[in-house]
């Protein structure tokens, strides 16, 4: 499978490029950098955001209210904006950002694997993982934001997001580029448990060859805004989109587990032999809505639907029986948030419904079903412990798999100071849950530094 890989001689590009000094100003994240402000501002615990943070992202990366009252890092203008008004006459004018749109994260792990038969039951990763976080705004309308990987495991990283964004209003918004779609079941870039991802997001249905992820992101184009609720109380949020429908990051994951590496194989040999990522003509669409609303706290609840098509092997073990369009897949579910008044605990859960629908005689309906509920308590703004509990449900016709499993995932976050967070986290899986990585049992300790 192709991957978005950043070439080495771009990462010296935007470290020579992007940041052009070094003093006490670069050792903060842009969007302090630029407001002058603490990352708590926007962030419960980085990256999950609280409700002031999601209310910046709607509103295109910028301050709700008047945003040059809380601007400290001016933007550089382009022309004068008293000239506006000679349009079409005179080219409109612009901003772009004062200083330095770039921060960088520095990740290490300690991961520990003690059922693990093959391979090191203890690894150790050093500095895993170096990140480029970009953001800022450009003129009153656009707004970008990138996520890419510099170095991971030694090797040029890859772009985990990267989109530009042009923000009419807080009703309505577009963006186009590489991104997390908002129809997903719980967002997985900005969750606050790190050692797993969610199984509602990357969970593959191996049995029909699918293994669309909505994460780690997909590229595409998606429409969306917020407006007000009934009687002036909460507040509505939709979101559409197209895109492309790549497979999700566990088809990299499962390349090397032993029991789906051959048929991996052989969709990656039929995947090339069209030339392209995109593997069939037909887009993937979806749709979102979330309601908020604060009645002694913050209450949202949401639903969203996915519609896709993907490939599928009429014989696992030869690459041209593949079908371009042999399986029309549907995901949905619902979603809800409850967020303490006075911020002590948070409580997330969501049901995920996924529904296959192969080109072929036999076994050509499987369905899947994955449930997720999560507490986070704060004690105290630098100690988080939260726990989450997954389990997924499968059709009794899937063959080789247990129609039902749980896995159990423990994190507990340290903040020694304002940008640094230290994690211990530990996940378990039932018993007849599937022999494959996302299930291993892993204790896990994690450090990561953001300038």
């Amino acid at each position: 499978m192709t991957r978005n890989r950043l070439p080495a001689f771009l990462c010296t590009v935007f470290l020579l490029v992007l940041v052009p000094s070094v003093g006490e100003v670069s050792a903060v994240p842009s969007y302090a950098r630029k407001y002058r402000t603490s990352c708590a501002t926007c962030h419960n615990v980085y990256p999950q955001l609280n409700a002031f943070g999601r209310l910046f992202l709607a509103k295109g990366y910028r301050m709700p209210g008047l945003e040059k009252r809380f601007v400290r890092d001016p933007q550089v203008p382009l022309g004068d904006p008293t000239a506006d008004r000679l349009w079409p006459r005179t080219i409109y004018s612009s901003d772009i950002p004062g200083s330095s749109v770039a921060s960088f994260l520095v990740k290490a792990n300690l991961n520990t694997f003690p059922d693990r038969d093959k391979g090191a039951k203890t690894e150790f990763d050093g500095i895993e993982e170096i990140g480029l976080i970009l953001g800022g705004t450009v003129g009153k309308k656009w707004s970008f934001f990138g996520d890419i990987d510099l170095f991971e495991d030694g090797e040029p990283g890859e772009i985990g997001r990267l989109f530009v964004q042009w923000n009419h209003s807080l009703a309505l918004n577009l963006r186009t580029g590489l991104f997390e779609p908002r129809a997903v079941p719980i967002s997985n870039h900005r969750r606050l448990i790190r050692t797993t991802s969610y199984l509602a997001n990357t969970f593959p249905v191996v049995a029909a060859h699918n293994f669309f992820g909505f994460s780690p992101s997909q590229k595409g184009i998606e429409g969306f805004g917020r407006i007000p609720g009934f009687v002036g109380k909460g507040e509505f949020g939709w979101a559409v989109g197209v895109v492309n429908g790549e497979p999700g990051g566990v088809f990299e994951v499962l390349e090397e587990t032993e029991s789906t590496a051959e048929l991996i194989e052989n969709l990656e040999e039929a995947y090339e032999e069209r030339g392209r990522f995109d593997f069939n003509d037909q887009k993937d669409v979806y749709a979102n809505l979330d309601y908020e609303v604060w009645l002694r706290g913050s209450f949202t609840f949401g639903a969203y639907y996915y519609r896709g098509t993907t490939g599928f092997l009429l014989d696992a073990a030869d690459p041209d029986s593949f079908l371009e369009d042999g399986n029309s897949f549907r995901r949905w579910g619902g979603r809800f948030r409850w967020e303490h008044e006075r911020g002590l605990f948070t409580v997330l859960a969501a049901a995920a419904i996924g529904k296959d629908r192969l080109d072929r005689p036999a076994l050509n309906r499987l369905d899947t079903r994955i449930y997720t509920v999560e507490f986070q308590w704060f004690p105290f703004p630098w100690f988080v412990p939260a726990l989450r509990f997954e389990t997924v449900d499968l059709d009794d016709e899937i063959p080789m798999v247990a129609d039902r499993f749980t896995r159990y995932t423990m994190e507990v976050i340290f903040l020694p100071q304002a940008n640094v967070k230290i994690a211990l986290g530990a996940t378990r899986s039932s018993s007849d849950a599937p022999d494959l990585p996302p299930f291993e049992e892993r204790y896990r300790v994690a450090l990561v530094i953001a300038f």
